[in-house]
Protein backbone atom coordinates (compact mmCIF):
# COMPACT_ATOMS: atom_id res chain seq x y z
CA UNK A 1 0.00 0.00 0.00
CA UNK A 2 2.62 2.59 1.43
CA UNK A 3 5.16 1.49 -1.87
CA UNK A 4 1.84 1.99 -4.21
CA UNK A 5 1.18 5.37 -3.26
CA UNK A 6 5.19 5.89 -3.16
CA UNK A 7 5.52 5.03 -6.66
CA UNK A 8 2.68 6.77 -7.67
CA UNK A 9 4.05 10.22 -6.18
CA UNK A 10 6.76 9.86 -8.14
CA UNK A 11 5.15 9.03 -11.50
CA UNK A 12 2.61 11.99 -11.17
CA UNK A 13 5.64 14.72 -9.77
CA UNK A 14 8.00 14.18 -12.56
CA UNK A 15 9.93 17.51 -11.56
CA UNK A 16 10.42 17.02 -8.09
CA UNK A 17 11.47 13.15 -8.64
CA UNK A 18 14.51 14.17 -10.87
CA UNK A 19 15.33 17.13 -8.75
CA UNK A 20 15.13 15.05 -5.74
CA UNK A 21 17.28 11.81 -7.74
CA UNK A 22 19.56 15.01 -9.32
CA UNK A 23 20.11 16.39 -5.61
CA UNK A 24 21.63 12.98 -4.67
CA UNK A 25 23.72 11.95 -7.22
CA UNK A 26 25.04 15.26 -6.99
CA UNK A 27 25.72 14.80 -2.64
CA UNK A 28 27.10 11.27 -3.28
CA UNK A 29 29.59 12.79 -6.32
CA UNK A 30 30.49 15.78 -3.76
CA UNK A 31 31.48 13.16 -1.10
CA UNK A 32 33.56 11.26 -3.18
CA UNK A 33 35.42 14.57 -4.46
CA UNK A 34 36.25 15.61 -0.90
CA UNK A 35 36.90 11.88 0.61
CA UNK A 36 39.53 11.46 -2.24
CA UNK A 37 41.00 15.18 -1.78
CA UNK A 38 41.18 14.53 1.84
CA UNK A 39 43.25 11.17 1.51
CA UNK A 40 45.61 12.96 -0.81
CA UNK A 41 45.73 15.12 1.18
CA UNK A 42 46.69 12.77 4.18
CA UNK A 43 49.49 10.79 1.95
CA UNK A 44 51.15 14.10 1.07
CA UNK A 45 51.74 15.31 4.35
CA UNK A 46 52.73 11.85 5.57
CA UNK A 47 55.33 11.85 2.56
CA UNK A 48 56.60 14.96 3.65
CA UNK A 49 56.91 13.82 7.27
CA UNK A 50 58.77 10.48 6.11
CA UNK A 51 60.91 12.70 4.34
CA UNK A 52 61.82 15.37 7.01
CA UNK A 53 62.59 12.59 9.68
CA UNK A 54 64.69 10.99 7.01
CA UNK A 55 66.88 14.47 6.60
CA UNK A 56 67.05 14.99 10.20
CA UNK A 57 68.75 11.32 10.34
CA UNK A 58 71.14 12.45 7.82
CA UNK A 59 71.41 15.80 9.62
CA UNK A 60 71.84 14.00 13.19
CA UNK A 61 74.85 11.61 11.46
CA UNK A 62 72.86 7.79 11.51
CA UNK A 63 73.27 7.88 7.28
CA UNK A 64 77.20 8.61 7.40
CA UNK A 65 77.47 5.48 5.25
CA UNK A 66 73.97 5.13 3.93
CA UNK A 67 75.28 5.25 0.56
CA UNK A 68 77.87 2.07 1.23
CA UNK A 69 74.41 0.40 2.94
CA UNK A 70 72.46 1.29 -0.19
CA UNK A 71 74.85 -0.17 -2.62
CA UNK A 72 75.18 -3.55 -1.25
CA UNK A 73 71.83 -4.17 -0.27
CA UNK A 74 71.18 -3.44 -4.22
CA UNK A 75 74.63 -5.80 -4.94
CA UNK A 76 72.89 -8.72 -2.60
CA UNK A 77 76.49 -8.58 -0.83
CA UNK A 78 76.64 -8.80 2.86
CA UNK A 79 78.84 -6.15 4.50
CA UNK A 80 80.90 -6.18 7.84
CA UNK A 81 77.42 -6.28 9.51
CA UNK A 82 75.92 -9.36 8.20
CA UNK A 83 73.34 -9.40 5.48
CA UNK A 84 70.01 -6.41 5.61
Amino acid sequence: MILTLALRHLWVKKGRSAMLLLGFALGVGVMIVLLSVGEAMLDQSRDAVSALEFRRALDNGAGRDLGRTLRLRRSGERGLRGPL
